[in-house]
C-alpha cells in the first residue's frame, strides 16, 4: 500500500508541475477528533508494541494551490495528541484473579508533528460544492508516553508488596504516508470543509526505564502507528 501511495503522488505532483494554468491558492486550517489505529491503539498492558493511546485530537494547517482544473497540491504542518488510555488499562486488568491491585500514572501522552505533502485530486459538483481526493506523505516526529505502572500484590497472611514499574519518555521521527478527502462548502471568499483522513508510520525508538526490579532497561522499540481524524475546517482564499 506504501508503495501504491507514493506512486500516487509523484504521478500527480509529475503532472501538475508539467501544466503552467494557475486557478486558486489559498491557506487552511481544520482540527478535530482523532481516532488511534492499529499498535497506536492498542491495549495491551503486557506487550511493548501497545500504544495504549486514548481518543486524541489531530490539528492541520496548510497551504493548497490548485494548478488545473482537476489538480492541485497542499503543503501542510500537523499536530496529533492522546493520552495513555486508564479506560484501555482498566480493560486489561479487569476480571484477572491475580491478588493484586494494578493502577497507572501517567503525565505524559502521544504527540506527534511534522511537514505533509498532499497532492489532490479536484472533482466540481456544482457552483457551491466540490470533492478532494488526496494522497499524503511526509515527515514524522512522535514522542510516546511517560507513565508509572504500580502493582500492589497481596499474600494470604495480610503482608503486601509494592511494586513500580517507569518507562520514560520516547522520542523518534519516521516517515509518514496516508490518503485523505474532504467535502468544501464556498461561501464568499472563503471555503469551510469537513475532512476525513487516514495516517499510517512505521515508527522505531528506544524504550527506557527501571523495572520492577528496581533495575535499568533499555529497548529499541518498533511500532506500526496509525490513526483516523474527522476534522471541520475552512480556506482562505489569497
Amino acid at each position: 500500500m506504501k508503495k501504491i501511495l507514493v506512486t500516487f503522488i509523484l504521478m500527480i505532483a509529475i503532472t501538475q508541475f508539467g501544466i503552467s494554468q494557475v486557478t486558486s491558492k489559498g491557506f487552511y486550517a481544520d482540527g478535530g477528533i482523532a481516532f488511534p489505529l492499529k499498535d497506536l491503539g492498542k491495549g495491551v498492558v503486557s506487550e511493548n508494541n501497545s500504544g495504549m493511546a486514548s481518543t486524541g485530537f489531530h490539528i492541520e494547517v496548510g497551504y493548497s494551490h490548485l494548478f488545473t482544473e482537476l489538480f492541485g497540491v497542499k503543503l501542510a504542518t500537523y499536530y496529533y495528541g492522546s493520552r495513555y488510555s486508564r479506560h484501555k488499562f482498566d480493560n486489561f486488568y479487569r476480571g484477572r484473579l491475580d491478588d493484586a491491585t494494578h493502577s497507572v500514572e501517567s503525565t505524559q501522552g502521544w504527540s506527534m508533528t511534522g511537514l505533509l505533502l498532499k497532492p489532490f485530486i479536484f472533482l466540481p459538483v456544482g457552483d457551491k460544492f466540490h470533492l478532494e481526493i488526496n494522497g499524503t506523505a511526509g515527515f514524522l516526529a512522535f514522542y510516546t508516553p511517560k507513565y508509572q505502572l504500580i502493582t500492589q500484590s497481596f499474600i494470604p497472611n495480610g503482608n503486601s508488596t509494592l511494586s513500580n514499574y517507569y518507562r520514560n519518555q520516547g522520542k523518534g521521527n519516521s516517515f509518514a504516508y496516508g490518503a485523505g478527502s474532504r467535502m468544501v462548502f464556498s461561501f464568499k471568499k472563503m471555503d469551510w470543509f469537513v475532512s476525513a483522513d487516514l495516517f499510517y508510520s512505521n515508527i522505531k525508538y528506544t524504550a527506557s526505564g527501571i523495572n520492577e526490579s528496581n533495575t535499568s532497561y533499555s529497548f529499541i522499540n518498533k511500532m506500526n502507528i496509525g490513526y483516523f481524524s474527522i476534522n471541520f475546517g475552512y480556506i482562505v482564499y489569497l
